[in-house]
């Protein structure tokens, strides 16, 4: 059997433009975040902002999604491999396993401000920086739930 490359090519593209789109929002919502903190007359808020942008970043984006990536990756294997049972399997242990991640990767956001300040930052931008850190992070958590999909 020989395989025509348009089609090919095609339904490679139709599967990876929701994904291409989708990367192209999380830099622009960032973006706007600092074009409308930089035009306030306090910068603390900008520096807390970045601060907090790249503790959820470092600390918890990173390991969270690099986990939840690696366990996606065996629930589409044996969904493509036609193994239902066994996809769901996969999904429902990466869902408990996600939990358990997510619950070590806690234990220091929930202390954050004390490490900002241990770190010489000051107390109105430590302050700030956790709120923000804090805010995201029930969006995070149900982030990496939706990655499992």
């Amino acid at each position: 059997m020989v395989l025509k490359p348009w089609p090919v090519i095609k339904d490679i593209f139709s599967l990876s433009i929701s994904p291409i789109i989708s990367c192209l929002f999380h830099p622009a919502y960032m973006l706007m975040n600092n074009m409308v903190l930089g035009r306030q007359s306090d910068p603390v808020q900008l520096a807390a902002f970045g601060l907090g942008s790249l503790t959820n970043g470092i600390f918890v984006l990173s390991i969270g999604v690099c986990f939840a990536n690696g366990m996606a990756t065996l629930t589409g294997q044996a969904y493509g491999a036609g193994e239902f049972r066994q996809s769901r399997v996969y999904l429902n242990r990466q869902y408990f396993l996600n939990c358990i991640v997510f619950s070590i990767v806690l234990v220091p956001m929930l202390f954050i401000r004390r490490i900002y300040r241990a770190i010489g930052q000051e107390d109105e931008m430590a302050n700030l920086a956790a709120q923000y850190v804090w805010i995201c992070l029930p969006g995070i958590f149900w982030y990496l739930h939706a990655m499992a999909l």
